[in-house]
């Protein structure tokens, strides 16, 4: 009795499984899927991927530095104490200065205006002729009715005589050159004098020959 009411619950789950499993396979048929054409298939291309960098926008130039202004050296100060008394150290030895050379005279050397030659416009007071000699009208340039001048420089001593002659111009050149040249020679002067000094002095005359006269 009790083995029947077990086998009763068994054949009814089988039964049901069997149910099941038809069921199942019925369903088979409807759930295959028509294979695709080759136009259905899609078509895989390799993809390359490439990375772009952010473009950063180019800074712009720098603008030229101000050069930097110097600063001034520090004054020294003045106002730091001096110690007037010589610094002696055992490292360094002193030295002994011999007593300074005697200064020198210098007037000793000063040239004084009667050791100088003046122009006539240098003077206080110019030279004045003591005696003067007219020179000797050649005798050719008479007979030839020849008229000109001789101009010269000479030097008035301190003690009134002539010296260093010089012809600067004659005409006609060398008529009357020797004629002058004696008559100067023998003048004399009261000489030129600066401060009271009497001084050497150079002169220059012009002088005439004509035969009107």
């Amino acid at each position: 009795m009790t083995g029947a009411r077990s086998r009763g619950p068994m054949a009814t789950a089988a039964l049901l499984a069997l149910g099941v499993n038809l069921f199942l396979f019925a369903l088979l048929p409807g759930m295959r899927t028509a294979p695709r054409h080759s136009e259905d298939v899609l078509r895989v291309r390799p993809v390359t991927m490439v990375r772009l960098e952010e473009m950063k926008p180019t800074p712009p130039p720098e603008a030229p530095r101000k050069p930097e202004k110097l600063e001034a050296p520090p004054k020294p100060r003045l106002d730091l104490p001096i110690d007037p008394s010589p610094a002696h150290t055992a490292a360094a030895p002193t030295l002994k200065v011999s007593p300074g050379l005697p200064e020198l005279d210098t007037t000793a050397f000063k040239p004084s205006p009667g050791d100088l030659v003046f122009g006539e416009s240098q003077l206080d007071r110019p030279p004045m002729p003591t005696h003067k000699t007219a020179p000797i009208y050649p005798f050719r340039a008479r007979r030839l009715g020849l008229a000109g001048s001789v101009t010269l420089k000479f030097q008035v001593e301190k003690d009134g005589s002539v010296s260093n002659m010089e012809i600067v111009k004659s005409t006609p050149a060398g008529v009357f050159d020797k004629a002058v040249l004696d008559a100067v020679s023998r003048w004399t002067y009261n000489p030129g004098e600066i401060t009271g000094e009497k001084v050497r002095v150079r002169v220059t005359k012009t002088i005439h020959f004509d035969l009107k006269k």
